[in-house]
């Protein structure tokens, strides 16, 4: 667990530091992940959509998998900024 927790940490910094560089189940991880954290009240749609703003991804971006990350309760602004990386 402890390592775990340092992994992420690690990760996160990282991510802070420069542009991220994900592939699509990576993508759709972190969004599922930060849903939770939403859910939690440990996050926001905002935080995830302004943070979405700095990634690019490996590979398109199909519309479909917009359509499921909706149809599971991500919100708004969340959905704007995956269809901005959908259009890039």
């Amino acid at each position: 667990m402890r390592y775990r927790l340092l992994a992420c940490l690690l990760a996160l910094g990282a991510l802070a530091m420069g542009q991220t560089k994900l592939t699509i189940p990576e993508l759709i991880a972190f969004v599922k992940n930060n849903q939770q954290q939403i859910k939690e009240g440990k996050s926001t749609d905002k935080e995830t959509a302004k943070w979405l703003a700095g990634v690019k991804l490996t590979e398109k971006l199909d519309e479909n998998v917009i359509e499921d990350l909706q149809g599971a309760g991500v919100g708004h602004e969340t959905i704007k900024a995956l269809e901005r990386l959908r259009d890039q």
